[in-house]
């Protein structure tokens, strides 16, 4: 007479069940692993960048632009939308965050209003100076593309294994420095007739959430003018466009920003 087995049915599973919790243990820490580490993708080179960018539009920036000068520092909250490449509304405000300057610039040159003072400025280049503040010497297109990080005139010129160089709207010619793989631009300055810069840039932090590789933090300079520009974008966002039956049936806007005081040639 056999004894009976003291086994039961639940028991012989236990095996397979064993198995089945290390497969899904297994895969659960790989996805982990995928979705914690951050993999910033390299970056385009300079001429897909742009065309990139271009195709990527509208973008909207903010962050802070902090000024320095001799007499005076200031800093404002400032928010930057790219409706195309030659086509940028900047948006600063107060410390109160009340809207305090809006700027809009077009191929064309551009258009400024002092929203408190209710004033409004236009002209072709940029003004020498805002709010008492020094501009420093950049043409409105050149100062679209510096802004994202890109060459402000094409075709440049290979000055050697990591430098660039090609001429200015205004006068004279930049030259700019690349990053080791020679995709991401380091540095900028503008030379005008004696061998001192006139301008400098320099780019640092750049982004990659969007996949555009745009700059987070530019130091814009004036040696001349002992000007200190700091612009840090916080946040980053591509806008799509939408596509509907009714998008293309033109419709009135009312501009609120529109003021109606007389036209003014330049700034004094």
């Amino acid at each position: 007479m056999q004894p009976k087995s003291t086994s039961s049915p639940n028991r012989r599973l236990i095996p397979q069940l064993c198995l089945v919790l290390l497969v899904i243990t297994t895969q659960h820490c790989s996805l982990i692993s995928t979705t914690s580490d951050r993999v910033i993708p390299p970056a385009q080179p300079l001429t897909q960048r742009q065309f990139r960018i271009k195709q990527q539009l509208p973008l909207r920036m903010t962050g802070q632009i902090a000024v320095q000068t001799p007499a005076k520092n200031a800093t404002f909250p400032v928010e930057l939308t790219y409706q195309k490449l030659d086509s940028v509304t900047i948006l600063l405000r107060d410390p109160l965050g009340r809207k305090q300057i809006k700027i809009q610039t077009h191929t064309h040159g551009y258009e400024l209003w002092l929203l408190r003072e209710r004033k409004y400025y236009s002209g072709r280049g940029l003004p020498t100076q805002l709010l008492s503040y020094p501009i420093p010497a950049v043409s409105v297109r050149e100062l679209h593309r510096l802004l994202l990080g890109l060459m402000p005139c094409a075709p440049p010129v290979q000055l050697s294994a990591d430098s660039l160089t090609c001429p200015s709207d205004t006068a004279g010619h930049w030259i700019f420095t690349l990053d080791p793989e020679q995709r991401l631009l380091q540095s900028g300055s503008l030379y005008a007739a004696s061998d001192q810069p006139v301008t400098q840039i320099q780019y640092q932090d750049y982004e990659y959430e969007t996949g555009l590789s745009l700059p987070a933090t530019i130091f814009l300079t004036s040696p001349a003018d002992s000007v200190e520009i700091l612009i840090h974008f916080s946040h980053f966002s591509v806008q799509f466009h939408k596509f509907t039956e009714r998008s293309n049936k033109p419709r009135r806007i009312k501009k609120f920003w529109q003021l109606p005081p007389r036209k003014i040639s330049s700034l004094s």
